[in-house]
């Protein structure tokens, strides 16, 4: 359950929303992934559902959930302007759900673990309770996976609260967690009862604060299956006047801006060759449209260019470049320009460093509060990112960057 919050301007209507939803499937050994992302106002979501691989013949499949999972986040492709990127690093928030077939990890029997829920579910002591329930889930392969940095670096869970949502005998109610003879009827003896349905959830640093799960939890009354369905409720906050949809109307009254991105003094835990960076994020880029119209333009022109046609091109297009690490480390500055409107809050670099493709995202700061009235301004900050390929942790990159914002003429 998604909850917009925001307060919602006058003159909007809900005609803005001409994006429809891009679907995307992929395939992860004999499960599989699907996707969809939207566009709200000025915020970019993505929704992904996962089934992964389960154990096979009493041998655990955790290293290929993990090597599923990450294959999906890499390759899940819900727009093209996705490829070669990891899903959730192109978009301000993304949501994962589904059986993703993490087990408990009890080496005891049967009744040892049903022993745990009882007094996890117990009502008489929350302690107690409390205490035995966070001895359940420390017990979770997904746990130990997110703690190794093998999966989901920097993503979010809420704190689990609900019984293992797997194994179940169809049919059959648990009618009182904390009674031994009511779990023995409603477990099944054929697997380990285990969180195998989860939900998940990664939001670009400067957009963390903007998204809160207010509720997760496991519906215990839909029996018809040998899982219990697990739900979540989040709360989103958006500032309406950031939208990222510009009317063709008016859209030589927006202010443009052309944004210069510098970076210095940079360093990295990993062994790099080439650093590649794409700016803004295809998502983030206003004037994609623009850039598209005007290509197809030209091809109708046999893509011939008038001088002022290629110098306002150059400046105009999205900027991805590729750098030589050797070059960064001897001259030390690097340069990335990109044209846009000050409509947008914040705008974001993506940074992948080659040849492991590891990839990070930087935050440029909020556009709006530092032009504050002014047409030209130029600031400059520090950054730690993680660097991360398939959601799993690969290293860090630190440096800094100065952005210059001035005056810029569309045409």
């Amino acid at each position: 359950i998604f909850h917009i919050i925001e307060k919602l301007s006058s003159s909007r209507s809900s005609s803005v929303l001409k994006r429809g939803l891009n679907l995307g499937v992929t395939r992860a050994s004999n499960k599989g992934a699907v996707g969809l992302a939207f566009r709200f106002f000025g915020c970019q979501v993505a929704f992904l559902t996962a089934h992964l691989a389960a154990d096979s013949g009493g041998v655990s499949g955790l290293e290929r959930r993990n090597r599923d999972l990450r294959a999906i986040l890499r390759e899940l492709i819900v727009d093209y302007s996705d490829m070669g990127f990891d899903l959730h690093l192109c978009r301000h928030h993304t949501i994962l759900m589904g059986d993703l077939n993490y087990r408990l990890e009890y080496d005891d029997n049967f009744s040892s673990i049903l022993n745990d829920i009882s007094q996890a579910f117990t009502t008489n002591s929350s302690t107690n309770n409390n205490n035995t329930l966070l001895k359940i889930i420390e017990r979770d392969q997904l746990l130990k996976s997110r703690k190794d940095n093998l999966i989901f670096a920097d993503w979010y869970e809420n704190e689990i609260t609900f019984p293992p949502t797997y194994r179940y005998n169809k049919n059959v109610p648990c009618l009182d967690y904390s009674d031994i003879e009511s779990l023995s009827k409603a477990y099944s003896t054929k697997r380990t009862p285990s969180f195998t349905d989860r939900i998940l959830w990664y939001s670009l640093s400067d957009f963390e604060s903007d998204i809160k799960c207010t509720r997760y939890d496991s519906n215990k009354t839909i029996i018809s299956s040998d899982h219990r369905p697990v739900f979540a409720l989040f709360n989103l906050h958006r500032d309406s006047n950031a939208s990222f949809f510009v009317n063709k109307v008016h859209q030589k009254l927006i202010e443009y801006h052309k944004i210069t991105v510098t970076l210095f003094d940079l360093k990295t835990t990993t062994l790099t060759q080439e650093l590649k960076i794409v700016f803004p994020l295809p998502h983030e880029d206003l004037l994609f449209e623009h850039r598209k119209l005007k290509a197809l333009k030209y091809a109708f022109r046999g893509n011939t260019r008038t001088e002022d046609e290629l110098e306002q091109e150059e400046e105009d297009e999205q900027s991805e470049k590729i750098f030589l690490w050797e070059q960064i480390r001897s001259d030390q500055l690097i340069s990335i320009s990109t044209s846009t409107h000050t409509q947008i809050n914040q705008l974001h670099m993506l940074v992948e460093l080659l040849p492991d493709k590891c990839q990070g995202i930087i935050c440029l700061g909020d556009f709006r509060s530092k032009l504050n009235g002014e047409n030209k301004v130029e600031y400059t900050n520090s950054f730690s990112i993680s660097l991360t390929h398939g959601a799993q942790q690969k290293g860090t990159l630190t440096g800094n960057c100065r952005v210059e914002i001035k005056p810029h003429t569309l045409q």
